[in-house]
This record gives C-alpha cells, structure tokens and sequence, in this order.
C-alpha cells in the first residue's frame, strides 16, 4: 500500500473484458456477479499488488476448478 493511501481506501479496478462485447450487458454481468457475492457472503481472495505484466509463468497460479 502506497504511504499517502490509508487502510480505509479501497479501489476496485474495471478491465473490460472484450471490446467486441456489448457494454451494457458486460457490465450488468460483472455488477450482476458482484451483488451475488455479496448476498450469498463470498470469501474475498487476498489482495494482489504485483504488476501482472511482469510475472513470470511460474508465478502465473489460476485455479480453473474456483471459476466459474
């Protein structure tokens, strides 16, 4: 966490998910996906603050069976 940031700011960050894909319903499934974390009391995942781009594919760890 940056020093000027406090531990009460959050930030969510939106990466669209195909620029072919209709916006308005590609954002009603993502926000759609949210509210039912919400209600049925997901577990969030720890918080990740590495720069993806510059990961190497061993640090590339995606557990295909938790998506979805």
């Amino acid at each position: 966490m940056a020093n000027n940031e406090l531990e009460r700011d959050k930030r969510v960050e939106f990466h669209y998910p195909d620029f072919v894909a209709n916006p308005y319903l590609a954002f009603v499934c993502m926000l759609n996906a949210g509210l039912k974390g919400i209600e049925e009391n997901y577990s969030l995942p720890e918080p990740f603050e590495k720069d993806a781009y510059h990961l190497s594919p061993g640090e590339i760890n995606i557990d295909c069976d938790k998506i979805g």
